[in-house]
């Protein structure tokens, strides 16, 4: 596969980097952490403020960025990171360019993260963030459209949670940004590059051992590609 010029020379700038699956999970984190100064400039937000909902796990922090002073809709943002690593602060600067260009007031979910916490837990406080989004349990929420997005393994329990959520009605659209939703490692895209980038099929096993059970990870609750009806998700 031909290669952008960019993506070239970032990959030989990460060749000698240690592979996520050679550390422990804290390794992993602090590797995140310490890229956040390569992600640019914030983009300006009428307000933004951290908050807390009651979730059957505790209190589930949420950082909530208002664009302006009358956003369309809510966005709840469900970060990536192989249910590992990620924090508030790794994606403020994406939730915040997330608020900006769509224009809606967007909920950075700090859900609990594996191996401390595994699967279903981290799922379930983004159940409880929904909720309280839903029940209106959040001061100054706009009163247009809930969607709901994520990336990588928050694209994951983006699309679980709706999967599970559908026959609600409560979720207008769903944004899925390079989600998880098979753990089997087999199609053919998977296998032609599981080696060579930044993120191994090697690294994704790491992930999957961390998050969920081998009988768990089979399932649509993490597997959403394994569910048997589909129908009725939300615009995706």
């Amino acid at each position: 596969m031909t290669l952008h010029p960019f993506t070239e020379a970032l990959l030989q700038k990460l060749a000698d980097q240690p592979a996520i699956s050679d550390g422990s999970p804290q390794d992993a984190r602090a590797l995140v952490a310490a890229a956040r100064p390569l992600l640019g400039a914030a983009a300006p937000m009428v307000s933004v403020r951290d908050i807390a909902i009651a979730g059957r796990h505790g209190p589930v922090p949420i950082r909530v960025f208002r664009p302006t002073e009358s956003p369309e809709g809510t966005m709840l943002y469900l970060h990536g990171g192989g249910w590992v690593v990620g924090a508030l602060d790794d994606y403020d600067v994406y939730a915040r360019a997330l608020a900006s260009r769509s224009n809606c007031t967007v909920l950075l979910v700090d859900y609990r993260l594996a191996p401390e916490h595994r699967f279903p837990v981290g799922l379930e406080d983004c159940e409880d963030a929904l909720a309280a989004v839903s029940g209106r349990m959040i001061a100054d929420l706009p009163q247009g459209p809930v969607i709901v997005a994520g990336d990588s393994a928050g694209g994951n329990l983006a699309a679980v949670l709706c999967r599970r959520l559908k026959d609600r009605g409560e979720v207008a659209a769903l944004a899925l940004y390079y989600p998880v939703t098979d753990h089997t490692q087999s199609s053919a895209s998977y296998r032609a590059y599981a080696e060579g980038y930044p993120l191994s099929a090697r690294d994704m096993g790491w992930f999957f051992d961390h998050y969920a059970g081998s009988q768990d990870r089979a399932g649509p609750d993490v597997s959403v590609l394994h569910a048997s009806d589909l129908a009725g998700m939300p615009s995706t």
